[in-house]
């Protein structure tokens, strides 16, 4: 339920709910919640840190803790990224998760980075990693909305954005494709 209600527990005893005043979660992430504010990703954060906690990284090589991080840690936010843009902090946050791990392992001890980060974010044919810019990321997972808005004319989401945003020269309105892509 939405906003205050009278009665709350007299209602949820009668559908056999419980209720919390904590916003219900989907996906791991609460609903209603402002994503803007920093605080709605720590649950994200977490689940990046914990992660790291179940591998005995100490016994891990380079090369082991590259696939990891690239495999694992640049993937648990992107269905958050898909739909959300993460603020600063949590890219700061998720990139130090990902930094301490690749140089330290599960270890506290300090070990010096052996390649400056902007280098490891670096495609591999440019010398680089290949590690996802998480800020990128981000946005080329918001992008691909933008990227669905002409071609799905009928779909609801699009009907509710629509309405939400019925300014004709937002972002939202797309020219017509005159030639097609292909390679």
């Amino acid at each position: 339920m939405v906003g205050d209600v009278a009665e709350l527990s007299f209602f949820a005893s009668i559908f056999g709910c419980k209720w919390s005043k904590d916003p219900p979660k989907y996906l791991g992430f609460p609903l209603g919640g402002k994503p803007n504010e920093a605080t709605m990703w720590d649950q994200m954060i977490d689940k990046c840190q914990n992660k790291l906690n179940g591998w005995r990284s100490m016994h891990l090589s380079y090369g082991a803790k590259l696939v990891l991080c690239k495999a694992v840690l640049c993937s648990m936010p992107t269905y958050l990224f898909s739909l959300f843009k993460a603020p600063t902090s949590v890219i700061n946050d998720l990139e130090k998760i990902q930094k301490r791990f690749m140089w330290n392992g599960a270890s506290e001890s300090k070990r010096m980075a052996l390649v400056e980060w902007k280098t490891c974010k670096a495609e591999i044919k440019a010398g680089g990693l290949g590690i996802h810019d998480l800020r990128s990321f981000n946005d080329a997972m918001l992008a691909k909305w933008l990227w669905r808005f002409a071609p799905e004319r009928n779909s609801w989401w699009r009907e509710l954005i629509e309405i939400k945003y019925p300014n004709p020269q937002s972002i939202w309105q797309t020219d017509r494709a005159r030639n097609g892509f292909s390679h």
